[in-house]
């Protein structure tokens, strides 16, 4: 399960997800991970216990937050099945 925890609070973002990076300013707490099976997970970040998915098979592994912009760092699955490195900035794919 992805959890967090504030003020000695246990907070359950997902019971089938994995909490990898987390992330907290004025703003809030922002957490990188993944949802669902290995062999299809989907990268997402949390913004304030707020799931967003990034894309369909792979995985978010770290989370900065620099002024209002959201960079989040993982990996997704091309389309030939190879895991390759990518960068999300406000949720949208770079590269």
């Amino acid at each position: 399960s992805a959890v967090y925890w504030k003020n000695s609070e246990r907070h359950i973002l997902n019971a089938s997800g994995t909490a990898s990076s987390v992330f907290v300013n004025k703003s809030g707490i922002y957490i990188s991970g993944w949802i669902g099976e290995v062999l299809r997970s989907k990268p997402v970040l949390w913004k304030n216990g707020i799931l967003s998915i990034l894309q369909e098979d792979g995985n978010a592994d770290k989370i900065v937050v620099n002024g209002s912009k959201i960079y989040t760092i993982g990996k997704f699955m091309s389309k030939d099945f190879y895991l390759k490195d990518t960068l999300w900035t406000d949720n949208l794919k770079k590269n």
